[in-house]
């Protein structure tokens, strides 16, 4: 079956195109374990992923959530271009990537994005293991990242201490992330693990309040805007853990050295 410029909409603004073929259909609608092969390119100008989550949010627990069973008996091949696409405060443009799929491992392979004044690059894998555990892998690369941006589409990643009106300068990373969840996509514990090459350049704080208690020592004024140097390492994460090695900060208003770590139920 092929499909020659098929457009559809998923919510009143969320539009797609297709443009491919479905090979094997018959079979696979009507046979036992006859596979879908699948190939085609897809197209957005615009995707609103807000009008396309249900509002009801029924399922708190894992025996109210839906088990996720990736199929087997579908391959795919998909080139997949979106112009916009907003979330929430976030919103990229200019995304595209080459999607394939089979025997439950789906691979995003040259994923290209701009969003937050930079460009975001990478690779992601999704696999459903023996045990039904679903596992993601990615690898990724920041560059030219607005860190007030990012801090500010993200919530300030939920936390109220330090947020975007305090932070100013530009990222440049190497992100590796691997995590697993179950098959009701429940988080399992220790799972999770990444590598962070981090690099901030051009970076300021500003006004940030708990800085006030140093006033003793350093001039208020100093503290209001503190301008840093390029400010590089690497961060680890695992055992629900951030690890930060020995670094230096050479800023305005003082020398930092610091390493430790940061728990994720909040000890440092």
């Amino acid at each position: 079956l092929k499909a020659d410029s098929v457009s559809f909409s998923m919510a009143q603004k969320s539009k797609l195109y297709f443009n491919g073929a479905f090979d094997n259909l018959f079979k696979y609608l009507f046979l036992k374990n006859a596979p879908l092969r699948i190939a085609g390119d897809i197209r957005s100008d615009w995707i609103l992923v807000d009008e396309l989550l249900s509002t009801d949010s029924t399922a708190t627990n894992t025996e109210d959530a839906q088990k996720i069973i990736l199929p087997n008996d579908i391959i795919a091949s998909l080139n997949i271009d979106l112009t916009d696409l907003s979330y929430d405060k976030f919103h990229m443009r200019n995304f595209n990537t080459k999607l394939t799929y089979s025997n439950k491992l789906l691979k995003v392979k040259k994923i290209r994005f701009e969003t937050m004044s930079g460009v975001i690059s990478g690779n992601l894998s999704v696999q459903q293991l023996e045990n039904e555990n679903i596992r993601i892998i990615s690898s990724s690369k920041m560059d030219k990242i607005n860190v007030r941006q990012l801090f500010y589409e993200f919530h300030n990643f939920g936390q109220q201490t330090m947020r975007h009106k305090h932070l100013r300068g530009i990222i440049n990373s190497e992100i590796y992330f691997r995590n697993e969840w179950g098959p009701y996509f429940n988080t399992l514990e220790n799972k999770m693990y990444s590598f962070i090459d981090l690099k901030i350049k051009e970076g300021q704080l500003l006004d940030f309040e708990p800085l006030s208690v140093m006033s003793e020592y350093i001039a208020l004024d100093e503290l209001k805007r503190i301008k840093f140097s390029t400010l590089e390492n690497q961060i680890e994460i695992k055992e629900n853990r951030i690890e930060i090695p020995f670094m230096e900060i050479y800023s305005s208003a003082a020398d930092i050295a610091i390493s430790g770590t940061h728990s994720f139920d909040n000890t440092m």
